[in-house]
């Protein structure tokens, strides 16, 4: 049989063509190249067959000279610059559709002759199909023609670099991806000069638009506050425009923080004014979604959609998430108005948009669940808990962690649910929280726990999950969440017996269902109504229980079965209460008194309590997430004395209890519920408005609050201070992250300090060193084994990835990843799973990745000795460590530590001279923080220690 030509060979007859030159010529992909010259052994690799390599025979048979090197396009041809001027300025001007049709005229005509104008026209076409249509799949087989980009000129590689960031930004099946974006990016920063202010104004714009795809909410914080600076870099119309989008962005990102009211002014400026027909259809969408939470009017918020839908169909605007956003606004503004059907319809329809572009069906899927729910079929959510635990994308942590939730509420409601069921509800709401969900999404799931477990679930879990809900609702807070909590609420409260607390809840609810005009819900807490009319014998009862049934069954919802008090009524105070409402005015006037700071308001709530309910026992206490209880102010007692605890917020992160010891007549729990609501107003205007700056103590169960420490993190120079805050910011992050830098400069140090600033900071950190680890044991080491997989394996090992269990994994020199192991790293990091050896079923594991390398991983890649998609998955978030020689500002500062880490114990640290200062800041320092560790402890290894360390000293 005829040898196959090998890599080697392949190469050599490539010579200096482009892998893209090379392919046209063989009548190939560039794809298909690259897997011809991997080296032996790849996964990847691939060799000619057939009438390939036929044609690659007669290549070699022809001896076809190699092709010199050419040298990169110093500039644009004259003449193709002039022609393509007025495309360009079009662009800028934002007449996208004159630009478009310019564009095609020159690639198709001929008219231009150098590659590196083709090359800009090509770019600028696939930044048209970006802005004017969303069509990503466009753009990218137009940049494919651009050719080999490190031959063309400065100014052509970095708009190709920045549109090509945009490219990837885009949420789409197959070309998102935030790795790409940040790579681009990189590249992209490299090539910045002066007078290239539109372009880094538009990189910025790429990468928040891609931050907020993933839900990544420590990058979007990190981008949104340089929103001002980068804005004001916008000066061509069409910047100018994306300015304003951006603008919409960086509100979007308030608002599924949980701060809605912000944005909607925002949004409705940025419809009208949007000077691109796609940037104010993504206003519109955007808008919609947040009006919603503000419970607007639906007639004015489908006439926004309507508007959205003919913009859409003018232009021509592909489907994208903007198409998904607006048919789910859609199908929550039907639902509303009780046309479930057609509710139902537009939801669904939005998910299939939503998988056509990759996109997570997380969101939407929870307006379904709570739609089925409503209406009463369980078939339906079970469907959907299926489909939640098959996805897989770049939200599949808490999609899957929902499909939980879902599935184990559908078999509460079929009377199949297994013991214990609650506590599995909350472990999967925590590992949501876990996974950093925004607090708008988050809150989704709990109201779709919360409206199940509090007529299903035993009391005691039931408040628990209540809790929950209120603690999603108060972090995420609108006007429908409140309405919902309330109804929730009163629902629990009639179950406990508390009737006079419950119909208190439920009316209240009702006011804020009928002014948004909610029908369905407005129904259901009717229902509820009727139903406390039962328990109670009223004589109209009857009648409120057909009526309720009858506007549930003309809307096509279930009706709700009658629910009983589980437990007895509280009983009255021994003495006849004497409060009236007049009593209260002047408490909440010392309340509500403007400048009070928060240590004084938790002193005036306890005073007034006592004021009101002479002779009980009064106590302000908080509470943390695992129970620990700090006292704040009267008298807490023990377990055996008993209380009635009103719960509340402080609206920026605390839980507050105040405690009464005593029965208490109906009027006292009326007037110390309204009591409490406006000291947890008023805790949140003293926040607002400033006047509670101190941090909150801590429990007294955890131990005190200390600063953060890192220790040997030295952050003297500018640099080195902005990668500190930025390793704070990415503290409540759970996402991969590489660390690059020159051997020497501190990646290990870095990468302890995003472990101990994490929420992981007290759980296991392990380092793993590729580089120090036979090839033949890595994959052993790495996942596991059972014994007796292979020869020499006398029993388990469990694998440095399962040993960091719950932590941090440092994979350092990365780069040194053998070949064959890396698909199996990427499975990892992709769904959470290892396959140790000798196991049949997959691990699951729950572990934070963070990955270091002095090596230059594109190079590898394009050597093929490491996997694109796996440099790709670990671009999510780069942090690159400058060289001692470029933050000179740390070289004394270290120098010190240094002193004082390694003076032998009982010997005084000696003190640096100032020519030794100018010795050190002066070197050039090849071997980075490492080289200066090694010169300062070979200064400290000479008898006798002198106590000033000069110049001569050192040695350098």
């Amino acid at each position: 049989m005829e040898e196959l030509p090998s890599p080697l060979e392949i190469r050599a007859l490539r010579g200096e063509r482009s892998r893209a030159e090379f392919a046209a010529l063989v009548g190939v992909t560039p794809l298909t190249v690259y897997r011809w010259e991997l080296p032996p052994g790849s996964p990847e690799l691939r060799r000619p067959r057939g009438k390939v390599l036929a044609r690659l025979r007669s290549l070699v048979a022809a001896e076809l000279p190699a092709q010199p090197p050419r040298p990169p396009d110093a500039t644009l041809d004259p003449a193709d610059e002039a022609a393509l001027l007025p495309a360009l300025r079009a662009i800028d001007e934002c007449h996208l559709d004159g630009a478009e049709t310019e564009l095609v005229a020159l690639l198709s005509g001929g008219a231009l002759r150098g590659d590196a104008s083709r090359a800009l026209a090509s770019i600028a076409l696939a930044r048209l199909h970006l802005l004017a249509r969303h069509d990503a799949r466009s753009a990218f087989a137009t940049l494919l023609g651009v050719g080999d980009v490190a031959r063309l000129p400065r100014p052509v590689q970095l708009r190709f670099h920045v549109v090509s960031a945009h490219l990837h930004a885009h949420a789409d099946l197959r070309l998102f991806s935030l790795g790409r974006t940040n790579h681009h990016a990189a590249l992209a920063e490299a090539l910045f000069g002066a007078g290239d202010e539109d372009e880094r104004f538009f990189l910025w714009y790429a990468q928040l638009t891609a931050a907020i795809s993933v839900y990544e909410p420590a990058m979007v914080a990190r981008l949104v506050e340089r929103s001002a600076e980068m804005r004001a870099l916008a000066t061509t119309p069409l910047n100018r425009c994306l300015a304003l989008e951006a603008a919409c962005l960086c509100e979007l990102s308030y608002a599924r923080a949980g701060e809605a009211s912000r944005s909607v002014e925002a949004f409705r400026a940025a419809s009208v004014a949007a000077g691109l027909p796609l940037q104010q259809l993504r206003a519109l969408a955007w808008g919609g979604e947040v009006a919603i939470e503000e419970a607007e009017p639906p007639p004015r918020i489908l006439e926004a959609l309507e508007q959205a839908e003919r913009i859409q169909q003018r232009h021509r605007i592909a489907d994208g998430v903007h198409s998904m956003h607006l048919h789910r606004n859609e199908g929550e503004v039907l639902m509303r108005l009780g046309r479930l059907g057609e509710a139902e319809a537009e939801l669904l329809e939005a998910t299939r948009i939503g998988s056509s572009v990759g996109f997570t069906p997380f969101r939407i899927y929870t307006s379904l669940a709570r739609l089925y729910a409503q209406r009463g079929r369980i078939e339906g959510t079970r469907r959907i808990a299926d489909e939640l635990l098959r996805f897989e994308g770049v939200h599949m942590e808490h999609s899957r962690a929902f499909g939980r939730i879902a599935r184990i509420l559908c078999d509460v409601l079929e009377g199949k649910a297994e013991p214990g069921w609650p506590e599995a509800v909350v472990e999967n709401l925590a590992a949501i929280r876990r996974a950093g969900a925004w607090a708008i999404a988050y809150r989704y799931v709990a109201v779709h726990a919360a409206a199940i477990c509090t007529s299903a679930a035993p009391l005691q879990e039931a408040e628990r999950i209540l809790q929950l809900a209120e603690r999603a609702f108060e972090s995420s807070a609108s006007l429908t969440a409140s309405a919902l909590f309330r109804r929730y609420r009163g629902i629990f409260l009639l179950r406990t017996g508390r009737h006079g607390e419950a119909r208190q809840s439920l009316e209240a609810a009702l006011a804020t269902f009928q002014v948004s005009g909610n029908l369905p819900e407005a129904a259901l807490v009717r229902r509820a109504l009727a139903n406390l009319d039962h328990l109670e014998g009223r004589p109209e009862a009857e009648g409120h229980l057909a009526e309720s049934a009858a506007a549930l069954e003309a809307l096509g919802m279930a009706v709700p079965p009658l629910l009983a008090s589980e437990a007895p009524p509280p009983a009255a105070a021994q003495t006849a209460s004497r409060l009236h409402v007049d009593d209260l005015v002047v408490p909440l006037q010392r309340l509500t008194t403007r400048g009070l700071g928060a240590s004084i308001l938790q002193r005036e709530l306890v005073d007034i309590a006592t004021g009101l309910l002479p002779g009980r026992s009064v106590a302000l206490v908080e509470v943390d997430s695992e129970g620990g209880i700090l006292p704040l102010g009267g008298e807490v007692g023990g377990p055996a004395d008993p209380r009635r605890w009103f719960d509340f917020s402080d609206g920026v992160g605390r839980r507050l209890r105040l405690g009464v010891g005593g029965a208490l007549a109906p009027e006292e729990r009326a007037a110390l519920s309204s009591l409490v609501s406006t000291a947890a107003l008023a805790f949140e205007v003293a926040a607002l408005r400033g006047f509670s700056r101190e941090r909150p103590r801590q429990v007294a169960s955890r131990a005190p609050a200390e600063e953060h420490v890192l220790p040997g993190f030295i952050a003297a120079s500018e640099p080195m201070r902005r990668l500190k805050a930025e390793l704070e910011r990415l503290s409540g992050s759970r996402s991969t992250i590489i660390i690059t830098g020159e051997s020497g400069t501190g990646k290990e140090v870095v990468a302890r300090a995003i472990h101990d600033l994490s929420q992981r900071a007290a759980r296991p950190y392990v380092t793993f060193n590729s580089a120090a680890i036979p090839r033949e044991l890595f994959e052993g080491q790495l996942f596991g084994y059972r014994k007796g997989a292979f020869t020499g394996a006398t029993s388990d090992n469990p694998g440095v990835i399962r040993a960091a269990e719950g932590g941090t994994l440092f994979l350092d020199e990365i780069g040194e990843l053998p070949l064959e192991t890396q698909p199996k790293l990427l499975r990892f990091l992709e769904n959470g799973e290892i396959f140790p050896l000798g196991e049949r079923n997959p691990a699951r594991v729950d572990v934070r990745v963070i990955a270091a390398t002095h090596r230059e991983l594109l190079e590898l890649v394009r050597e093929g000795r490491f996997r694109e998609d796996l440099y790709y998955r670990l671009q999510v978030i780069p942090v690159h460590i400058p060289p001692l020689r470029e933050r000179r500002a740390d070289v004394v500062a270290l120098a010190r530590f240094f002193l004082r880490k390694l003076t032998p114990e009982g010997r005084e640290t000696p003190v640096l001279s100032p020519d030794a200062e100018l010795a050190l800041v002066a070197h050039g320092w090849p071997g980075n923080v490492r080289q200066l560790r090694n010169v300062i402890e070979r200064s400290l290894a000479f008898d006798p220690l002198p106590p000033i360390l000069t110049a001569e000293h050192l040695r350098l």
